[in-house]
């Protein structure tokens, strides 16, 4: 028998999926596939209702990943910015494997092809080395990790386009690596896509 704060628990819980999925809606889900030599890519494009001021707030937000209940992220932090680029730092286990990395962030102009578009915004990233001045430690289980999401204002809506690509370290042949990531990589998107939708 559940508990009348239970109860009340459940009813919030699911009012804010609910929210969620009225506010978010995909135009390609979640992908993942292989690239071929050890190299894997993630996509997805979804439109939400939300400004891009709004998502972008959210996604570059790094400090309160973990608050925010990323899946794989056990800590992150901003350890350097300027008006656009920054240095975060990420610590992560991905089925099992940890690693701790730097990623260089940078806020960029999305390029638009009809004069009539509003501008919209572009944020990448790529793996790089640890300067030696940087507080955390490093010890990557990735040879490559880069990616973008781009943000472009549609109306009342934002459409975000989301591309990923990764390398992991490892021996084990694309098949295998493939199983390994493939749920949860996709479960982080929709996790992502989903708090910059609220």
């Amino acid at each position: 028998m559940f508990s009348k704060l239970t109860l009340i628990f459940l009813s919030i819980f699911f009012t804010s999926l609910s929210g969620v999925a009225d506010s978010l809606q995909w135009i390609s889900s979640p992908s993942f596939q292989s690239l071929g030599n050890k190299t894997f890519q993630m996509t997805a494009k979804a439109a939400v209702d939300r400004s891009l001021i709004q998502v972008s707030t959210v996604a570059l937000d790094y400090n309160h990943y973990v608050a925010d209940g990323v899946p794989t992220v056990l800590e992150s932090h901003i350890v350097t910015q300027n008006e656009n680029k920054m240095i975060v730092w990420f610590s992560t286990s991905v089925h099992g494997i940890s690693s701790k990395y730097y990623l260089e962030v940078t806020i960029g102009v999305l390029s638009i092809v009809d004069i009539n578009e509003v501008p919209g915004q572009l944020i990448s990233w790529k793996l790089v080395n640890a300067d030696p001045s940087w507080p955390y430690p490093s010890d990557n289980s990735l040879k490559d990790l880069n990616g973008s999401l781009s943000l472009q204002s549609s109306g009342q809506k934002t459409i975000i386009t989301y591309n990923l690509v990764m390398r992991p370290n490892s021996s084990l042949p694309d098949f295998m690596i493939k199983l390994g990531l493939q749920g949860e990589a996709i479960n982080e998107a929709k996790f992502l896509f989903g708090i910059m939708a609220q």
